[in-house]
């Protein structure tokens, strides 16, 4: 059972040279998945592709092959190779109105934290982001700001407007904000707990 279902949105990328296309899954036949693709694409048939998948607290990975491409929409199907799980995400819990600034070089772009976990966050935000992309990301929060530096785990652009949901994974964090990250992830989980 592939887990994807009719009507998501998915975010293909190409394997040779890392592009990648949003599209919308409109029938999926194990082992088959057809998506089209509104604002076109240059997969061919042939092209080996990548996408995530997240499903009841992981992430997966589908391998692809391209096996048909038609139409002005740049329908296509393609086979599933094989299906890497991905680490199982800790916990998480929604945390509203707490924004994220996230900088990459010189370019400095805000979000809007959906929700975290004690690994990582996800993050709506406006902007270009790509998986395996490192930034340094600011949190306010009733404690104060909160540093660490993460990567871009995983991405899904919506095809209605040019917001990005972003996962992002902590890979460094001074310990008095890492106490501070925890105590205020920790209060959020209490809190969805309560109200369960």
């Amino acid at each position: 059972m592939l887990p994807v279902r009719a009507n998501e949105n998915l975010t293909v990328v190409r394997s040779s040279d890392n592009s990648s296309f949003v599209g919308t899954i409109s029938d999926v036949s194990s082992p088959y998945i057809r998506i089209s693709f509104h604002d076109g694409c240059d997969l061919t048939v042939g092209d080996q592709v990548k996408c995530g998948i997240a499903q009841d607290g992981s992430y997966t990975t589908v391998i692809a092959q391209v096996t048909a491409v038609e139409g002005v929409n740049c329908e296509l199907w393609m086979v599933v190779q094989d299906l890497i799980p991905g680490v199982e995400r800790a916990p998480r819990a929604v945390a509203p109105g707490t924004t994220v600034t996230m900088c990459d070089g010189d370019e400095r772009v805000v979000g809007s934290i959906c929700d975290v976990s004690e690994s990582g966050l996800r993050i709506r935000s406006l902007g270009q982001f790509s998986v395996g992309q490192s930034m340094h990301f600011w949190m306010d929060t009733q404690m104060g700001e909160i540093s660490f530096r993460g990567r871009v785990a995983r991405v899904v652009q919506s095809v209605e407007n040019e917001s990005s949901d972003v996962g992002v994974q902590i890979l460094d964090i001074a310990r008095l904000d890492r106490a501070r990250y925890d105590y205020f992830v920790d209060g959020l989980l209490r809190k969805a707990r309560r109200a369960a």
